[in-house]
């Protein structure tokens, strides 16, 4: 279970990669998707890749797959075209961890492959470790979107506040401690920590009303973790972040202290991003 300095009656999750950050398209453009080329070596079909890897982890209700699923989704896909079958390798050794109940992070990843030793999964493991250390040096200083600093500020007068990401912990820290963010976070929560509805999980643990607990996220999945706990989810829109930060710090926070965000306020504000969400993938 999750640990506060001092429990609040209220708590608000925010989401990093794509959400409090403008790191999102940077890792996947110039990391993920040209390492997952380099480690499976998919370099005569890397258009084909980078398309469909695009579409997966950017534009489309896949944003925000954690990593290894992300990963296999894009292979199923890429196995759709019958000119490819044969050239891409078979996701399904993938899709047993993504599906073991295992944390699915790259340290729990490395376990696995111990006794799950294949090629593919030898290759899988190389793509994922040489992401981490390209981003520990590639993606550095990257500063939040407009509003973020304001809103956590804001927040953490009466709420608990935590991260609550697929990012290693670790980059987390350097990365929201750069930034001079964690003043206003009282925990981190990581990959390590499992996903982001067991994350939500424990952080409802300690006993706050589903009605008094928020989660701030960019993606489908962060909906759907909050969802999965029975508390309130923000959208922050791909492509009007700034904008969205600034309607959660002039009005999402108030209605989450006076008991006016659920309902059409936040129906609202989720038929928007999905139109917009929507719309982006079949620009």
């Amino acid at each position: 279970m999750v640990r506060f300095p001092e429990q609040k009656d209220y708590f608000v999750g925010v989401d990093s990669d794509g959400c409090a950050f403008d790191t999102m398209e940077l890792k996947h453009r110039q990391v993920f998707i040209p390492q997952a080329i380099e480690s499976l070596d998919l370099h005569d079909i890397d258009d084909e890749y980078r398309k469909v890897a695009e579409s997966v982890n950017l534009y489309s209700r896949s944003r925000g797959a954690n990593r290894f699923e992300a990963l296999a989704l894009c292979l199923d896909r890429l196995r759709l075209n019958r000119s490819l079958v044969k050239r891409v390798p078979d996701p399904d050794p993938i899709w047993a961890f993504v599906r073991s109940g295992q944390p699915l992070s790259n340290d729990s990843f490395a376990e696995y492959v111990e006794t799950h030793d294949t090629d593919l999964m030898r290759r899988v493991l190389h793509w994922s470790s040489e992401s981490n250390r390209r981003i520990a040096e590639t993606v550095v200083d990257n500063p939040p979107f407009s509003g973020v600093r304001e809103m956590l500020s804001d927040a953490h007068d009466f709420a608990n506040t935590m991260i609550v990401s697929a990012t290693p912990g670790a980059a987390l820290r350097q990365e929201w401690g750069a930034a001079q963010l964690l003043a206003d976070v009282d925990v981190i929560a990581g990959q390590e920590a499992g996903s982001k509805k067991t994350q939500l999980a424990s952080a409802m643990e300690t006993g706050f009303e589903t009605d008094k607990a928020l989660m701030v996220g960019d993606a489908p999945g962060d909906h759907a973790a909050a969802d999965a706990n029975g508390i309130l989810f923000f959208p922050i829109v791909p492509g009007h972040e700034v904008n969205s930060w600034l309607e959660l710090r002039a009005e999402g926070l108030a209605r989450l202290r006076e008991g006016r965000f659920r309902g059409s306020y936040q129906d609202g504000l989720l038929q928007a991003y999905y139109d917009a969400l929507d719309g982006h993938r079949g620009a």
